[in-house]
């Protein structure tokens, strides 16, 4: 199996089977030792094998299972708190996800790209099926670029619900892209912003209460 072009650092792929659109890649860990997470100590004692199941990045429209067996490690320092461990795969899947990281990614960014209901339904056709509630979720836990101030920016306010509750938002009118969203439209917004504005031009339709 070790021509199949597929990348699982750290495993050795024994078979690979199709079943109703679904492939499942079986591999075995090859590392034989492990750092604990607890204490750093290096152990090559084997306790125990366990079996994850992330799901893949699909191949060729099917959908991938990844079924990985990996071992667990006895920790040798008698100081440690943690007597055993599972080996951990940062490469591949993060601790008790079901997804492997590239997966995630790729769901990430159709997540930010799209909203999540549109982009819930792309990605079932490319066999990528997941809930929009959990593309959401991703945003809300990925990584925000870092914002430069803009050179020149727009304040404004608008109803969320009319005549009752109102939210602030601030505009970068180089680019006409959303810079930040406040929910309220006091005096105080413009404080908080302070830390950048002093470096762009600040343009207010029109005065805050």
């Amino acid at each position: 199996m070790s021509d199949i072009p597929f990348s699982l650092p750290g495993f050795k792929i024994q078979q690979v089977t199709l079943v109703e659109r679904t492939v499942t890649i079986l591999a075995v860990a090859t590392g034989e030792t492990a750092l604990c997470p607890s204490c750093s100590q290096r152990s090559r004692c084997i306790h125990s094998y366990s079996m994850r199941s992330p799901r893949d990045l699909p191949s060729s429209g099917q959908a991938v299972r990844l079924k990985l067996r990996v071992r667990r490690f006895r920790c040798q320092n008698e100081d440690c708190a943690r007597q055993t461990f599972a080996s951990r795969l940062p490469e591949i899947v993060a601790v008790s996800a079901q997804r492997t990281m590239r997966l995630t990614k790729i769901l990430s960014t159709f997540a930010i790209a799209l909203s999540a209901q549109g982009a819930s339904r792309l990605l079932e056709q490319l066999a990528m099926k997941t809930s929009g509630d959990t593309l959401l979720r991703l945003v809300k836990h990925s990584l925000l670029p870092h914002m430069v101030a803009p050179k020149a920016a727009g304040v404004d306010d608008f109803a969320r619900r009319s005549g009752k509750t109102y939210s602030t938002i601030v505009v970068d009118l180089t680019t006409n892209r959303p810079v930040d969203l406040f929910e309220e439209r006091t005096a105080n917004v413009l404080a908080r912003l302070s830390g950048w504005t002093s470096r762009c031009e600040l343009h207010k339709p029109r005065p805050f209460e």
